[in-house]
């Protein structure tokens, strides 16, 4: 149907330019053949939609293509939330590494806990950090100061 309204606005379009043409055409010997250039141009733009099938009138879609277009879509969907929760936990165990160096204690794993529910929903969960056995007597401490810090549950490991 869209393309029926484009043709009969190029129509209509046609119709106005030849006719301010012919009207600013002074009276002369080119008048015959001004007047028969437009006769021919208009006579075009009528019949272009049964010579030439544009894009606007092709009406056979490339129904093989669509299962594969949804795959993508699915695999580009996949990747993304791969990537959104690869930059949260990267910039999670960069806030935790610097809170940790400034509270001058050795760690040897920094773990995040991630739940994605399939609303594209992410969310942190908690941490588990893994610190050196000498640490144990203030993990306490550092346990409380990281969960007030950080707004999540921290679950202590030593090695």
């Amino acid at each position: 149907m869209e393309a029926v309204k484009e043709w009969a606005f190029s129509l209509c379009a046609a119709m106005v330019a030849c006719g301010i043409g012919q009207m600013v055409l002074p009276k002369s010997n080119l008048e015959k053949l001004f007047r028969l250039t437009v006769s021919v141009f208009f006579l075009c733009c009528l019949l272009t939609p049964f010579f030439l099938r544009g894009p606007g009138l092709a009406l056979d879609v490339e129904i093989e293509a669509l299962p594969d277009i949804g795959e993508r879509a699915a695999r580009l969907e996949q990747v993304l939330e791969e990537q959104s929760q690869r930059q949260i936990t990267t910039s999670m165990e960069k806030i935790i590494q610097d809170k940790l160096q400034k509270m001058g204690i050795n760690y040897h794993t920094i773990t995040i806990n991630i739940t994605t529910n399939g609303q594209n929903d992410t969310q942190v969960d908690g941490v588990k950090l893994t610190l050196e056995k000498q640490h144990q007597a203030s993990g306490p401490l550092i346990q409380k100061t990281l969960e007030n810090e950080l707004g999540l549950a921290v679950e202590l490991e030593y090695q």
